[in-house]
């Protein structure tokens, strides 16, 4: 008696909304990964560039709730993930969507931006995450991503699968907007690093060896510091030393996306 054949798991589909440096990278990983990528971005160049790595591309984020309840938004600016989000609900009103879209949001964008697109998109029936990436686009390339998720835990689980498709870890950090502020205090633990690593290759600059040699023996870390390695200075390299402002600036850089007291 011959066995029964058990038809093949169907792939699923992921909409991810802007191609650029990180979406690009995030979209074609996960096409690699077995998912079912529609793209969507506004540039036709990128599109053109995009078509033969995902399933398909398109031009306007209103359609792609047509293909997928998942997506996944990379954007320049608060201005675009709010279209975004006004396009989204309205398709999700004009097709009569059954169930509710979740929309993953990774920029780097004011948390009282992002919690301005979330309200947007309640009042339509979507949910978001707030998942912002640790990683440079470099690293997205080859999938070095980390992922901090916050919102609705239910809906983080949802996309265990999808963040394993394109990135190295990923947590999940509690309610919505815990996401943005573990970025900014990474991004700003980033920018101390780099700058007490520009303090370290002047300081053996003046000692006297070659300080190429310093990064190639004592700065072979993985995580922030990778780039280093890479990105180490040549001979003529000038002006490592940040200044005193450049300090102060630090801190007070990062603080701009967190909700005013």
């Amino acid at each position: 008696m011959k066995n029964k054949k058990t038809k093949p798991k169907a792939k699923i589909k992921v909409g991810v909304i802007g191609l650029g440096i990180m979406g690009s990278s995030i979209s074609s990983n996960l096409q690699k990964s077995g998912f079912d990528v529609h793209g969507v971005d506004l540039h036709a160049p990128t599109r053109k560039k995009m078509k033969p790595l995902l399933s398909e591309v398109h031009a306007d984020p209103s359609v792609i709730l047509q293909h997928s309840l998942k997506i996944i938004s990379s954007l320049p600016s608060s201005k675009s993930l709010v279209h975004v989000c006004h396009a989204l609900c309205e398709s999700k009103r004009a097709l009569k969507i059954k169930g509710t879209p979740i929309l993953m949001e990774t920029s780097t964008l004011t948390l009282q931006d992002k919690m301005a697109a979330r309200d947007i998109l309640l009042a339509g029936g979507i949910h978001m995450i707030d998942a912002p990436l640790s990683g440079t686009g470099a690293q997205a390339k080859t999938k070095d991503l980390s992922i901090y998720a916050s919102g609705d835990a239910k809906d983080v689980k949802s996309f265990s699968a999808i963040f394993d498709g394109f990135s190295r870890t990923n947590y999940n950090v509690g309610e919505f907007g815990n996401g943005m502020k573990m970025k900014l205090v990474a991004n700003l633990l980033v920018a101390i690093h780099n700058v007490a690593a520009a303090e370290g290759i002047l300081f053996g600059k003046k000692t006297g060896p070659r300080y190429q040699k310093l990064g190639q023996h004592h700065w072979r870390w993985r995580g922030q510091f990778a780039h280093v390695s890479s990105a180490w200075p040549h001979d003529g390299c000038q002006n490592l030393e940040p200044s005193h402002h450049e300090k102060r600036g630090l801190a007070k850089r990062h603080v701009h996306y967190l909700p005013s007291a």
